[in-house]
């Protein structure tokens, strides 16, 4: 459970772009787990857990723009919902409370940022002007 709700409102630096390749990558984000991982058209953040069983997200992989539990097998699309179930009958519906927690999340700056509380409104993400400066290292 966040216990900054302050800070969860806000955009926090999560890792590096060059750091999340094709797997799935785990960072801890005001004492959260958190689970960032590519999609052919962004990035995105889960709270790193399956909804399942508890398994951490960030063991899986990634298919088809999905993140994939490493349990089980639940698949998760990029809005979080679960999209399959394989110990499931083909046909039957997947219950609609079967969901990821997904947080905000944006690249920018060679930075992923990301915001815990999205409940919070359009915060927006720091500016950053040294990152203009060619000569400046983040």
């Amino acid at each position: 459970m966040i216990k900054d709700l302050v800070l969860a409102k806000e955009w926090l630096p999560a890792a590096y772009s060059h750091d999340l390749t094709d797997q799935p990558l785990q960072v801890t984000i005001l004492e959260e787990r958190v689970v960032l991982f590519r999609t052919s058209n962004a990035i995105k953040a889960f709270k790193d857990l399956c909804i399942h069983r508890g398994a951490a997200l960030s063991l899986g992989k990634v298919v088809d723009d999905c993140i994939v539990c490493p349990y089980h097998g639940w698949k998760y699309d990029d809005a979080g919902a679960c999209v399959k179930i394989p110990q499931q009958p083909p046909g039957r519906a997947i219950p609609s409370k079967a969901k990821a927690q997904v947080y905000d999340c944006v690249e920018k700056y060679g930075i992923i940022w990301v915001k815990m509380n999205s409940e919070a409104g359009d915060t927006p993400l720091p500016l950053y002007d040294e990152h203009l400066n060619s000569g400046f290292k983040t």
